[in-house]
């Protein structure tokens, strides 16, 4: 599920980041980042969601994937 999320575009624009240094095209590519992140995210969740409902080890994948998720979200926001 990682590796779908985190796909080889998004790993690019993360190599761009990393040799940016002008502060706008930053902005830029890190709206880029979060986008790649976000409909990568929902592609993959979508498919795992429908497939969940006849699954409960899909269910159950995808619960701790959601908890991963908010971690994240909370250990970002907490900077």
């Amino acid at each position: 599920m990682t590796s779908a999320i985190f796909s080889a575009h998004y790993h690019r624009t993360i190599a761009r980041l990393d040799e940016t240094a002008d502060p706008i095209a930053l902005l830029r590519l890190t709206a880029t980042v979060a986008r790649t992140i976000y409909e990568n995210e929902a592609r993959e969740i979508g498919l795992l969601r429908g497939a969940s409902m006849f699954s409960p080890e899909l269910r159950k994948l995808e619960c701790e994937f959601e908890n991963a998720r908010f971690e994240l979200n909370a250990s970002a926001s907490s900077c």
